[in-house]
């Protein structure tokens, strides 16, 4: 069996509070073209859709749920962001609330479909506190997050 390197608790605080902050892969989860199903009835696919209204972007996450779910650190409204940051705030609205969330997850495999939408490997996520980096850094399978401020430091 290989031994297991441990992380640094610094860095694992770190690694534990941006995942809490940003919206971890869970459970709860749906695959990309599942989210694009949701979105397809929510707001005709228009992931930057802004009616003036009480719901934004292509899911149509009301404010509160954005706020509330830690969307801000990505951008003010879910219009503003990305459709990746808006599935991975949705992915946390699933896991707490279920699929009723949206009008339309009835026909479109939202309660069914378990399927991670950003499966493990490395990348990078430009919000609004810098960069969230993400791979498995210490081997678990899991992704690990870290924030990296504009200058590159931790």
């Amino acid at each position: 069996m290989k031994p297991r390197r441990r992380l640094p608790l610094s860095f694992a605080v770190l690694a534990a509070a941006a995942a809490s902050a940003i919206g971890a892969p869970t459970a709860s989860a749906a695959s990309v073209s599942t989210w694009d199903k949701v979105a397809q009835c929510e707001s005709t696919g228009n992931w930057s859709i802004n009616t003036g209204g009480t719901y934004y972007g292509g899911l149509q996450i009301s404010l509160h749920n954005w706020q509330y779910y830690g969307g801000t650190a990505y951008a003010a409204r879910p219009d503003l962001a990305t459709k990746k940051q808006q599935i991975l705030i949705a992915e946390k609205i699933l896991a707490d609330q279920g699929a009723g969330a949206w009008t339309c997850a009835p026909g479109t495999g939202l309660a069914t479909d378990h399927a991670n939408p950003y499966p493990s490997g490395a990348g990078t996520e430009s919000g609004g506190a810098g960069r969230v980096r993400w791979a498995d850094f210490d081997g678990d399978g899991r992704a690990d997050y870290v924030v990296l401020n504009d200058n590159g430091s931790v």
